[in-house]
């Protein structure tokens, strides 16, 4: 039962640390599209996107 919690126990913190890598990483994504976005929007003001 031991090893079975310790398993467990590593495997979630896999999944947290993937999750907070994935969290980040989609923040990250997102803040530069947007940046692209209004880049976009500053040189052709046709390019209207609703977040």
């Amino acid at each position: 039962m031991v090893v079975v919690s310790i398993v467990i126990a590593s495997v979630a913190l896999d999944i947290a640390i993937v999750t907070t890598i994935t969290r980040i990483t989609v923040v990250k994504g997102w803040s530069v599209l947007a940046m692209v976005i209004n880049r976009h929007q500053s040189v052709c003001p046709a390019l209207k996107f609703k977040a």
